[in-house]
């Protein structure tokens, strides 16, 4: 009689907890396909991630997660599922905050607000020529460039047009680590530019970072 009550009273308390708190976690004795998450290199400052969920019938979307720099989970993006298709390909590109350890994870939010977790993944993350976070501002006849030096380093500048062609380069010049700008007087080239798209290239010892510029 007495174990009779005590398993009324396990029941009782199941049936009892509220929906909130009822979140689904992974069982990581079997890994699931549905969440397997993968890394690769996207660019000089990106990482591409993937992964090929089974189905999305009760799927409202995935949540990217990365470590900060405390190392705790944060979200990096959201991709919100495709209901009533089959297994698909999902894509996300991160641009990482600095180079090193980079630890993420998928979270499956399901429509009855439950999550499933993957497993973490860790990928070590190295701009190959030092630079990140490059990008090109047009202003009046120049181009300024800005970008994250992660070492002290000589760095010249490279334009090519949409054939590949070299139109401009630059001497090296020394650069310390740090938020970094360099400007392309484009306007006094010695050559007329046409309205188009132009490839910007920072060579540095160990590498290439590249971005795209539309002069129209």
């Amino acid at each position: 009689m007495k174990y009779r009550y005590i398993v009324l009273l396990f029941l009782a308390l199941a049936f009892t907890i509220p929906a909130s708190i009822k979140t689904e976690y992974k069982d990581y004795s079997g890994d699931r396909v549905d969440l397997a998450l993968q890394v690769k290199p996207y660019s000089d400052s990106a990482l591409l991630l993937t992964w090929q969920p089974e189905g999305q019938q009760d799927v409202l979307g995935y949540e990217i997660e990365r470590h900060n720099a405390e190392g705790q989970f944060v979200s990096a993006g959201f991709v919100p599922a495709l209901r009533g298709s089959k297994t698909r390909n999902f894509q996300f590109v991160d641009y990482p905050e600095s180079s090193g350890k980079q630890v993420y994870r998928l979270k499956k939010i399901k429509t009855d607000r439950s999550e499933i977790l993957s497993r973490e993944i860790i990928y070590r993350f190295q701009a190959e020529s030092g630079i990140r976070n490059m990008q090109a501002v047009l202003k009046n006849g120049s181009v300024e460039i800005q970008f994250q030096n992660e070492v002290s380093q000589d760095i010249n500048l490279t334009v090519l047009n949409a054939s590949g062609q070299k139109i401009s380069s630059s001497l090296p010049r020394w650069f310390e680590d740090g938020e970094q700008n360099l400007t392309w007087n484009y306007a006094q080239s010695d050559q007329k530019l046409a309205s188009g798209t132009y490839v910007l290239e920072l060579h540095t010892g160990t590498g290439i970072c590249k971005t795209e510029l539309k002069i129209k």
